[in-house]
Formats: C-alpha cells, structure tokens, sequence
C-alpha cells in the first residue's frame, strides 16, 4: 500500500475492511518527503520488497494522482473505475478496470 493518508487512519481503514493482513508493506504519507504524485512512495516499497525490476510492478490506483505517482516511478498502472472520482487520465494508464474480477483477469 502507498498512500497519502497517514499511518493511523491508514491502519484503521486496513482494519474495517478486514484486509490488514493481506498486505506486506504500507508505505504513509507519514514515511515520505514528498506525497504522490511524488515517485519516493512507490520507490521505498519497492526498496523494502527488494524489487529492482520495475517492469514486474503494476500500481493500482482509483485516481489521477495515481496515475502520475506510477508513471513518474516509471511502473506501470491499472486504475479502477468505479470510485466516487472522474479519471480524467484514464485511457493514459496501461489497464483500467471496471470490477475486482477484472482486475484478477489483468493480473493473470
């Protein structure tokens, strides 16, 4: 997880969904400089999941700042579709995806 909210509500909104333990790093708001669409955020979980190849990551994002957080940390991106937000960028993303299935499609 890389997002711009801080480490609490970060783990409370984990913790609500039931979804906490799925996932092996958080990157916060409160471990970085700069917030997305800044790189550094991406970058540090790519660092802490020993990743160097960066043609292995898709970021998964519901909005246009993370659209730009991937692209400027050159990764790929998949953005949902069915958030609150209009995607103003969505045709620039590498996949989009319009339901949870579709992006267990994507990923296969």
């Amino acid at each position: 997880v890389v997002t711009n909210k801080g480490l609490p509500l970060t783990i409370y909104s984990l913790e609500i969904c039931h979804i906490n333990d799925l996932f092996d790093v958080i990157i916060s708001a409160d471990d970085v400089n700069i917030p997305k669409p800044d790189p550094s955020g991406i970058n540090k979980a790519l660092e802490k999941l020993n990743i160097q190849n960066k043609e292995e990551v898709l970021y998964i994002g519901d909005n246009d700042i993370d659209y730009f957080t991937a692209s400027n940390a050159n990764v790929d991106s998949l953005l949902v579709i069915w958030g609150p937000r209009e995607i103003k960028c969505i045709d620039k993303a590498k996949y989009h995806a319009q339901s949870y299935n579709e992006i267990g499609e994507i990923l296969l």
